[in-house]
């Protein structure tokens, strides 16, 4: 299924917010819905099912991230509406992606034992296919979803009219600078966190692990808005980065994600055999866990920290003289 570009090139930075809020919004509500109708309708296809699902995750995210962005501007019930959907399509695509992460593990491994855990995967994986299902009929196949855009979109026009009217609001490029400093500002605060356990420096919070994970998540769909709004080739090295950083990140979380399921299903595994090989999968496991961890903490140093402040500077400080020139 062709998807729509992940980034908003189709507004200048001179555009109103409210113009530039509906050609974000209206092509990752769309692919949301299709994606949805494609998750719903493959589950017969695993592989098909699969990559529909993974898409179906990443395009909630960036849905949800143009809800974030441009929430000042939009229509505060409709915004709701879209919020709250978006959450229970994106936790149910999450858990039945954990489901096929964990289970291409296990067939890539070959691991001996597990086949109570291919069970338990499988029952997950049917369960969120079912939710899917469930979510697909009552958005997609009823319409709702469709009619909820259109509303928002119309909306959003009148609101476009009013504000051209009263002046009301900077232009897109200032105003989205000015929006997505405080995103940064989240995310230095999360980035500016000792990821170290003071009672063992070999090991890293993985609370803060978490908490980073998640605004460099947010900026990054953030910046996707963003090529009007800063100078190309800023925005392309900080895009850049923030994606090193996800990758990195991902292969940690991958593994904790592993070693909380691996513990779920030795907690409900009595037959000796197999526990002795969730317990050998649990020590490859933390074994791996821990050579992610260092490499991370050796790429994610404070030399990288400050570049990475600094290219945001940079970007702002050259949008702002280009736009007094």
């Amino acid at each position: 299924m062709p998807r729509p570009s992940k980034w908003l090139t189709d507004v200048s930075a001179e555009a109103p917010v409210e113009e530039a809020a509906r050609a974000a919004l209206a092509p990752r509500l769309s692919a949301v819905r299709k994606l949805l109708q494609a998750a719903a309708q493959t589950a017969s296809d695993p592989e098909d099912n699969v990559e529909a699902v993974h898409q179906l995750r990443i395009w909630t995210r960036r849905a949800g991230a143009a809800l974030r962005l441009f929430d000042e501007a939009l229509p505060p019930k409709q915004a709701r509406w879209f919020r709250r959907r978006l959450r229970k399509i994106r936790r149910q695509a999450g858990m039945a992606r954990d489901s096929d992460v964990l289970g291409s593990q296990l067939t890539a491994h070959a691991i001996e034992g597990t086949e109570l855990a291919a069970v338990h995967l499988r029952k997950a994986r049917r369960q969120s296919e079912h939710r899917l299902l469930g979510l697909y009929r009552k958005l997609v196949e009823s319409g709702r979803w469709k009619r909820r855009q259109q509303r928002l979109l119309r909306k959003l026009t009148k609101r476009q009219e009013a504000s051209e009217k009263n002046a009301s609001r900077p232009p897109f490029g200032p105003w989205c600078r000015a929006e997505l400093a405080q995103v940064y500002e989240n995310f230095a605060t999360a980035a500016g966190q000792s990821l170290r356990r003071r009672d063992n420096l070999h090991v890293l919070r993985r609370d803060k692990l978490h908490a980073l994970r998640i605004a460099g998540k947010r900026l990054r769909y953030a910046l996707e808005l963003a090529p009007a709004a800063l100078p190309t080739k800023v925005h392309k090295s900080l895009c850049q980065e923030l994606s090193d950083l996800q990758e990195r990140l991902g292969k940690v979380c991958d593994q904790l994600a592993t070693l909380a399921h691996v513990k779920e299903w030795l907690a409900e595994t009595h037959e000796a055999a197999t526990r002795r090989t969730l317990r050998d999968w649990q020590t490859a496991a933390q074994r791996e866990l821990a050579a992610e961890e260092r490499r991370f903490a050796r790429w994610w140093t404070d030399a990288r920290r400050s570049r990475l402040a600094a290219r945001w500077q940079k970007g702002l400080s050259a949008s702002s003289r280009r736009k007094t020139d």
